[in-house]
């Protein structure tokens, strides 16, 4: 059982095999455990939140030193003292901190990426649902992203994307709700993981974080003007649309910047609703229909939403079939290291650990001078789906030959496949 759900009987046999190895690991996944309630975090969740506290973007955005007097930061801070703001003093200071914020949410945006294409990935059946729902999402993470790099941009800061400390170490501490995130197979558990990201405590912190920018950005503006807030390159704006109409929001002026603020945090966790107050369903300016908790609900419920439901009631549509046994396995979070350089699963895991770090390294001159090859980088991850096949399609040695357990893909950093030496560990 998962998150108080039965998995299929016809992988229990296999399940209690999985887990007796585990049991014998010197290191354990922390994401093995289940999912804490909210409250008092147990002596586990703290030993995870210790380790993660550098490697979870979550954790960092909570945070990240800022320079200004406690009442004008982020955490604990209060809105009613951001006029404060306004002195002509802390024009720098402030904007260095924003920009050192958005750096975060970029780390964000993109961390659940991996989470959500892996689940994708995972399933056999590449044309449900299912697979639909969470290919869609991803993509639109990745858009996301890149309205937080636009943004940072804008205010003459730099994304920096090529270098060790952006890709996160999974699982990732999810704060307040007191839960980790894991590179893991399609499964109940994962997408009960999924809907909570999008929509509880790790939402409402990057939500807040948002809408903080926005509201400083007011505050300056209205005390400096928008040419000594706006000072980035205009030409580093990334502007593109999706087949499906979806697009980036480039990023010159104020009210550019509250839309794509507003826009990341509706298509998430849904539109604003004063009446009854909280949030609805809706994925807001940005497109997509169902904000990204509502889309995932569907799946964990096997049902569409149909007009008239509303959060509290959950979809009470049409019927939709969800295959949660027809998946590839392995174990959540695969490193490098966890396999033989020499044999074939230390070579599928470092094929594509080395081609992610190459991807990482086209976002990043993309987002930094080159925004015209965005589409030629997203098409990049066609090659990354190929050699997460390879892998899922190659046996976990450490398993005997009648397990069904293959090599995950191993979202991680290499230093080889970088070049961030090469720039002088500088952005630009």
């Amino acid at each position: 059982v998962h998150g108080g759900v039965a998995e299929p009987a016809a992988a229990a046999a296999e399940a209690a095999m999985i887990a007796s190895w585990a049991e014998g690991r010197s290191s354990p996944s922390p994401a093995a455990a289940e999912p804490q309630l909210p409250g008092e975090p147990s002596d586990g969740m703290m030993e995870l939140l210790a380790m993660s506290m550098t490697t979870s973007p979550f954790l960092a955005l909570l945070h990240t030193p800022c320079p200004l007097a406690p009442s004008l930061c982020v955490v604990g801070g209060d809105a009613s003292s951001l006029a404060e703001l306004r002195a002509p003093a802390l024009l720098t200071p402030t904007l260095g901190y924003l920009r050192q914020l958005l750096q975060t949410c970029v780390e964000i945006e993109h961390s659940t990426i991996p989470l959500y294409l892996t689940a994708a990935w995972s399933m056999d059946d590449n044309k449900s649902f299912a697979y639909n729902v969470t290919h869609g999402v991803a993509i639109e993470e990745m858009l996301h992203m890149t309205d937080a790099a636009n943004l940072l941009n804008a205010i003459g800061g730099a994304p920096d994307i090529d270098q060790p400390s952006f890709v996160p170490r999974y699982p990732i501490v999810m704060p307040i709700i007191n839960v980790s995130s894991s590179i893991a197979s399609f499964s109940r558990r994962t997408y009960g993981t999924f809907e909570k990201i999008e929509v509880e405590g790790p939402a409402k912190t990057i939500a807040t974080t948002y809408a903080y920018v926005a509201d400083v950005l007011k505050e300056l503006v209205a005390a400096h003007g928008e040419a000594a807030v706006f000072t980035g390159d205009p030409a580093l704006q990334v502007n593109v649309t999706t087949r499906g109409g979806e697009r980036t929001t480039v990023v010159t002026t104020l009210a550019a910047a509250v839309a794509a603020l507003e826009g990341i945090s509706d298509q998430g966790s849904g539109c604003p609703s004063p009446d009854p107050p909280g949030f609805n369903l809706s994925a807001g300016a940005l497109g997509g229909g169902l904000a990204h908790f509502a889309r995932f609900k569907e799946v964990l419920v096997g049902r569409e939403y149909r007009t008239g439901d509303t959060v509290d009631s959950g979809p009470t549509g049409a019927a939709v079939a969800v295959d949660w046994s027809g998946v590839r396995r392995f174990v959540d979070d695969p490193r490098v290291e966890d396999f033989d350089a020499k044999g074939a699963a230390g070579a599928a895991a470092r094929a594509f650990a080395g081609n992610y770090t190459k991807l990482l390294v086209a976002l990043h001159a993309v987002f930094n001078g080159h925004p015209d090859r965005f589409m030629a980088t997203v098409r990049q991850m066609a090659g990354l789906r190929r050699l997460a096949d390879a892998a899922m399609a190659t046996h976990d040695p450490r398993f005997p030959p009648n397990a069904t357990m293959g090599v995950g893909p191993t979202w991680q950093y290499l230093a080889e496949a970088s070049e961030w030496e090469q720039r002088g560990r500088r952005p630009r």
